[in-house]
């Protein structure tokens, strides 16, 4: 049983360790584009750039995420 946590604890960490090279891989910037039902949250549509490193934020991630501000409105993040 210690050995299959062990193993566990292994592949977490190898995991973990993938996660910044998929990061890497994210785009500076992301546009949200379309036709909304009925002309409903048009405003959260645009480009979104990367925030990165904030005094709040200070790896510049959430949960793991980077962070994207509109460039319009920086009140409107995802």
């Amino acid at each position: 049983m210690r050995a299959s946590r062990s193993l566990a604890a292994l592949l977490w960490l190898a995991a973990a360790a993938a996660v910044p090279e998929e990061l890497a891989k994210a785009s500076d910037v992301v546009y949200l584009l379309g036709n909304m039902p009925q002309g409903l949250r048009t405003e959260w549509l645009g480009a979104y750039e990367k925030l990165g490193k904030t005094k709040r934020w200070r790896s510049g991630l959430c949960d793991g995420r980077y962070i994207y501000v509109n460039q319009q409105d920086k009140t409107k993040l995802m």
